[in-house]
């Protein structure tokens, strides 16, 4: 069982400028969820001073925080159920892990914003898949493999994807950018996840600068299995237990991907036209 944490939200437009209404206001979305990270591992939230968060902690300041803004589910699936419908999870039955996957029936935040002109994009961890079958022999497995592809992005609105929460990816293009033929493909990249996943992040920016966009990136940090990712790693404090060293590493990682992605934004000249919200997926494990 997970808790729930009231986690902080950001949102960022900019410097926040007053409001402009036009007749076809498309702010680019990006929606950034991490997964398993607890309350006090941001350095906005003031609590731990081992944590260092520097992006995250800046796009507190230029933006908003909810101090009193909850998830939906102390699990991963359900949560994630939730955020990309905007709906109560318990409506379509995906109240906890084991009941995935996400029905095609419910509308996704990608095939709502189709209709207006938003090209979508998922990278990372999806877990809205249906659940693996225990004890299924390797021919069932690649069955269940193939026939669950239906669920993933791809049959959930998005254009894009570079889906999976380690090295290995189901995806249209790969993290630097190019299209595949003949998608989806499967690729294995060796990379720590963090990195890929924010690579794959900037380059579909970069790629749409011009096109209003709604990425949903979610980094699979600081979640097990811990590892120890450089060069973040080596720039923890060596008295703390290696476990904590990895947590803080990992969520490192993450932020500096975050760092550029923002980046990339005002590069592109598209950071006052974007709104950005980091969510936490549902807190630390209790354990």
């Amino acid at each position: 069982m997970r808790r729930i944490s009231g986690f902080l939200l950001v949102m960022l437009s900019g410097s926040l400028p007053a409001p402009a209404f036009t007749a076809e206001p498309r702010p680019n979305i990006i929606l950034i969820y991490s997964d398993d990270h607890g309350f006090a591992d941001l350095g906005a939230q003031g609590v731990d001073s081992d944590i260092r968060t520097p992006h995250l902690d800046a796009l507190a300041r230029d933006g908003v925080r909810f101090l009193r803004g909850y998830v939906s589910a102390p699990q991963c699936v359900p949560s994630r159920a939730g955020v990309i419908t905007g709906r109560y999870q318990q409506r379509f039955g995906v109240e906890d892990n084991s009941q995935g996957p996400l029905p095609l029936a419910e509308l996704t935040l990608a095939e709502r914003l189709k209709p207006a002109g938003y090209v979508s994009c998922q990278i990372g961890k999806w877990h809205l898949e249906p659940p693996p079958r225990k004890g299924a022999g390797k021919a069932s497995k690649a069955e269940s493999e193939g026939a669950g592809r239906a669920f993933l992005p791809l049959g959930q609105g998005f254009e894009e994807y570079c889906t999976g929460p380690m090295n290995t990816l189901v995806a249209s293009h790969d993290p630097g950018g190019n299209r595949l033929a003949n998608a989806p493909q499967t690729l294995t990249d060796s990379r720590f996840r963090c990195v890929w996943q924010a690579d794959a992040a900037v380059n579909f920016i970069d790629r749409h600068a011009k096109d209003p966009f709604f990425l949903y990136l979610a980094f699979f940090a600081p979640h097990v299995p811990l590892e120890s990712p450089e060069p973040w790693f080596s720039r923890t404090d060596p008295t703390l237990p290696k476990e904590r060293r990895q947590a803080l590493a990992m969520i490192a990682s993450m932020d500096d991907g975050i760092g550029r992605i923002r980046a990339k934004l005002g590069e592109r000249g598209i950071d006052k036209n974007t709104l950005l919200f980091f969510i936490g997926d549902n807190g630390a494990p209790t354990k």
